[in-house]
């Protein structure tokens, strides 16, 4: 009997411990595919909706050296690419998520509206979740190479 109590207890840990081992991995599936979805629907379907949807009310976003005020800021940031190239293709390479982090690396490219160049960017995201729910973003890449495949002089450096 005794050992019988001993087997139904280390099964019921056993469970518990797969129950929370298969929590963090649905939550990571669905934080990967919510970043999947904010490319798919922004970039290549315009929906810019989807930001309320996937992002907290008040994300802090971090590109490069300067972070982001507010949603807004990114929301016009994002508006500001879009209205500046056409043809925009982002292609996700690799995705990888952890716990609440998800990191994804991409790689955009489009056709500079003013002089017709093709730019190909690659780019690392790495976004933090609570919620379902972006809450904090970091992003990285070349803005030497975006000046140097648009043709256009980079503005001076401080």
């Amino acid at each position: 009997a005794v050992s019988m109590l001993v087997l139904w207890t280390v099964l019921g840990c056993v469970s518990e411990s797969a129950n929370k081992d298969a929590d963090a991995i649905s939550s990571e599936a669905r934080n990967k595919a919510t970043m999947h979805r904010f490319i798919e629907e922004v970039y290549h379907q315009g929906n810019m909706g989807v930001f309320d949807e996937v992002f907290s009310e008040n994300c802090v976003i971090h590109l490069n050296e300067k972070t982001a005020e507010s949603l807004e800021t990114a929301k016009r940031q994002i508006r500001m690419i879009t209205g500046m190239y056409r043809d925009i293709q982002v292609t996700i390479d690799d995705t990888i998520a952890e716990g609440d982090l998800v990191a994804m690396r991409t790689t955009f490219k489009g056709i500079f509206r003013r002089n017709g160049n093709e730019m190909t960017l690659p780019s690392i995201t790495i976004s933090r979740f609570k919620d379902g729910k972006m809450i904090e973003i970091w992003r990285a890449f070349d803005n030497a190479n975006i000046f140097r495949q648009l043709g256009i002089e980079p503005p001076p450096t401080d």
